[in-house]
């Protein structure tokens, strides 16, 4: 049947329907079959199909099995060549092959797994620019500055967790030496990555597998307002979006606090997103993580207005 339409329609039909497989968890296999069908068709589907890399504790040996196989060398060469996204927040240890990942425009991990990717990438071999760069980790400005500048140079959305700024936080503190003042921590992350328009700063506390941490680590709200407020301010303005993401035991302990801290920001381009789904645990965190990547779910998706 598809061989009576124009090319050109016929490839869009075969695209269409391979977004519609890829972005539903019922009919992802039929994607596979799909791909399967013929060399034409795979060279349509393939881009879809590897499009989107999420590393997770089941497939996670078998994708580094992949890549440093000698025998697949080939085969995980062109697979990787499709990856624009790739996931990997399972904290598990993961080796990667760098050599592979030329292409990506957008990251979610751990600083260090970035930093894994873009050391030894030579910027003349990449194919597409990193855009978006997710890092789950409590030392979110000092990866940012660590990370090789031609990794930082063309992001335009960041999103890294708060640090934890104490109750006990003073001038002289040992979070002070460590991390400079709240508004320093902001214009680290900002001055290090010049063509940011998004900043997303992620506030959540979960317990570790099969525990559930009933008091999460207390922080200084005005220090909190102060890291917003800066960001906002930076260089005049420049930032189009300033977002904060609540989740985890936040929500139940320290609603009313945040709440009264937010009140106190009037601008237009600052949002929230109160995460409301369950997580207890980093498992859920991940996973709840996993599924908003493939729905298209995410701070700017989900954020919303408070002035």
């Amino acid at each position: 049947m598809l061989d009576r339409l124009p090319a050109e329609l016929a490839i869009r039909i075969i695209e269409q329907a391979a977004l519609d497989f890829r972005f539903s968890a019922d009919h992802r296999q039929s994607l596979v079959h799909l791909a399967s069908t013929s060399h034409a068709i795979y060279a349509i589907v393939a881009p879809i199909l590897y499009h989107t890399l999420i590393v997770t504790r089941h497939n996670c040996s078998k994708i580094q099995s992949l890549m440093f196989d000698e025998d697949s060398h080939a085969a995980a060469a062109r697979f990787s060549s499709y990856v624009r996204v790739l996931i990997h927040n399972t904290g598990m240890t993961f080796k990667i092959n760098p050599a592979l990942f030329n292409s990506l425009e957008s990251v979610s991990t751990l600083g260090e797994f970035v930093r894994a990717i873009y050391e030894h990438v030579d910027p003349s071999r990449q194919s597409s620019q990193l855009r978006h760069l997710t890092i789950s980790s409590i030392a979110f400005a000092h990866d940012v500055a660590n990370l090789p500048g031609h990794a930082r140079a063309h992001v335009t959305h960041v999103c890294g967790f708060l640090p934890l700024i104490p109750q006990s936080y003073s001038p002289h503190s040992e979070w002070e030496r460590m991390h400079g003042t709240p508004a320093a921590w902001a214009c680290e992350i900002l001055d290090a990555l010049p063509e940011l328009t998004h900043l997303g700063l992620v506030l959540v506390n979960v317990g570790k597998q099969n525990a559930v941490d009933s008091t999460p680590k207390r922080f200084k709200l005005d220090a909190l307002l102060v890291v917003v407020q800066a960001a906002l301010e930076y260089h005049g303005g420049k930032l189009k979006r300033v977002g904060l993401r609540i989740a985890g035991q936040y929500l139940e302990l320290r609603r009313g606090d945040i709440e009264e801290m937010i009140r106190q920001i009037k601008d237009p381009r600052f949002i929230v997103w109160w995460d409301e789904r369950p997580m207890t645990i980093w498992e859920e965190w991940n996973d709840h993580g996993n599924e908003d990547v493939m729905s298209g779910r995410g701070m700017w998706t989900e954020g919303r207005n408070v002035a």
